[in-house]
């Protein structure tokens, strides 16, 4: 029987589950960019606030998350509690996963100031793109050096990362879907749910590519890193532990990064007011702690689905869940489709199927290889 078989109703549950944090976390986080909260002030006025501070959010994400991982690690470690002395990743590697983690997320998340959050979940929803953004840079002869010194990546004279055509036809697709959804928008008194000044929209289109950089970086230096680990016969016992490491690792970062950014504010730009409002607003305060606790045991679920049901049926879910987010999305907040965004939309849709086809194909020759 194979490793990832299991009976039916678990695989069920187990799906269910996904689909709930899933699906909860991308309405909370919609939810928290995009709606007014009302707060009493000091003189007993009801006011209307936007939260506009992702360092907030994040902060609150990597503190429940660093708490859920390392539950996670000690669960995990328990036949290997005497090899502590040993180092999965070196000093440099964990910076340089941080950096890249840390600049995707908050690239990520100020976009949705400036962008409709479908806008983001179709963006990153194109694996393609990352890889395409990469091998372009790879062709500027310093940037692609310092990529590969960054990363590194030992060849010299191999591209940094292949693309197909295939490739550059789904990005392609996505490119022209996140510019038709974006600048389609109907501007008149009927079609105001999705409108934003087109200089603004640039700005959250360029957090989005800066965004998608940062995750293939990140991609490809974890890939190194655990094909090290997998032919190493010391660290090769330690696989099943990367997961709750990395995301150890990543919550640990973007936490000392918000704190940082957080005292930064707090001095230069009146934040403590903004965190004083929060506490003052109940339900924006509870919309941050379960959106936290919702991203956090999300990733938990996807640890365990991954170790039960494998790469490739995790890989299929979590791009349909692309299409479920997208639809719930207009349905919830009740946005105003027209013509030329819902052909983007279906646009969209095509190019997460077409990923998922892909990967399937290929699991299947691999499996006829060996």
């Amino acid at each position: 029987m194979n490793k990832y078989e299991e009976n039916s109703f678990t695989k069920f549950f187990y799906i269910l589950l996904l689909y709930s944090f899933f699906i909860f976390s991308g309405l909370f986080e919609e939810k928290l960019f995009k709606q007014e909260y009302q707060y009493i002030n000091e003189k007993n006025e009801i006011k209307n606030i936007k939260f506009k501070n992702p360092n907030i959010s994040l902060f609150i994400v990597s503190f429940i998350s660093i708490i859920v991982s390392n539950i996670g690690l000690l669960y995990s470690s328990k036949e290997i509690k005497k090899e502590k002395n040993i180092k999965i990743f070196s000093t440099s590697d964990k910076t340089i996963l941080g950096i890249f983690y840390v600049i995707s997320k908050y690239s990520a998340d100020n976009s949705l100031q400036f962008v409709d959050f479908i806008i983001k979940v179709i963006g990153k929803s194109c694996k393609s793109a990352s890889i395409l953004i990469i091998s372009l840079f790879n062709n500027v002869p310093i940037i692609g050096a310092f990529f590969k010194k960054l990363i590194n990546f030992k060849d010299d004279k191999q591209n940094i990362a292949n693309y197909t055509k295939n490739d550059i036809i789904k990005v392609t697709l996505t490119t022209f879907s996140v510019i038709l959804f974006t600048f389609g928008s109907n501007d008149g008194k009927k079609g105001k749910n999705i409108e934003k000044k087109n200089s603004e929209k640039i700005i959250g289109i360029i957090l989005l590519l800066i965004s998608l950089l940062s995750d293939g970086l990140l991609a490809l230096k974890e890939k190194i890193l655990n094909t090290n680990i997998e032919n190493d016969k010391e660290l090769k016992k330690f696989k099943k532990l990367l997961s709750w490491e990395y995301m150890s690792l990543f919550s640990l970062i973007t936490l000392l990064f918000c704190i940082f950014s957080i005292i930064y504010g707090i001095i230069f730009n009146d934040l403590l007011s903004v965190i004083k409002i929060i506490f003052n607003c109940k339900i924006l305060l509870r919309d941050l702690l379960l959106y936290g606790s919702l991203i956090s045991l999300g990733q938990c679920i996807i640890f365990l689905f991954l170790e039960k049901y494998g790469p490739l049926t995790l890989s299929m879910l979590t791009s349909i869940r692309k299409v479920l987010t997208i639809t719930l999305s207009i349905i919830v907040f009740g946005k105003n489709i027209n013509l030329i965004q819902f052909i983007s939309l279906i646009m969209a849709t095509t190019v997460i199927l077409w990923e998922v086809f892909e990967k399937k194909i290929k699991t299947k020759n691999i499996k006829k290889k060996t």
